[in-house]
This record gives structure tokens, sequence and C-alpha cells, in this order.
């Protein structure tokens, strides 16, 4: 068996700890939203882009967050 850390979503090896963060904006206040996961090159790059449109869709909508 190998040392190597597998992906949590495909299950491919080798894999990184990685940390996501995203914003939301509400009318009054701000949220944050993180996410922690092993993730192998392919999956870190999808799942990286996905948090940034969603931020770049909804982080702004909040005067603290501008």
């Amino acid at each position: 068996m190998s040392a190597l850390t597998a992906c949590d979503l495909c299950g491919q090896r080798p894999a990184a700890r990685i940390k996501l963060k995203r914003g939301v904006g509400m009318v009054l206040v701000a949220k944050t939203y993180t996410a922690e996961a092993n993730l192998c090159a392919n999956c870190a790059a999808s799942a990286t882009s996905e948090f940034q449109k969603k931020t770049a869709l909804q982080g702004w909508t909040s005067p603290r967050s501008a």
C-alpha cells in the first residue's frame, strides 16, 4: 500500500490537502465559507474554479464585502 494520499473525489494519487474559501455577500452582512479536502491536481483546479465563480457572482453583494 502506498503512503501517497488519495483524492477525496476521484481516488487518484497523489493528492494534497487544500483549503478553499469563498465569500458570500448578503444585504447587510457577509459570510465566508471554507472547505478542506485531499484533492488531486484536476479536482483541485475544478474546485478552485467553482469557488472563484461563486465568489465573483455572490461575494460583492454586501457593502461590507465590497
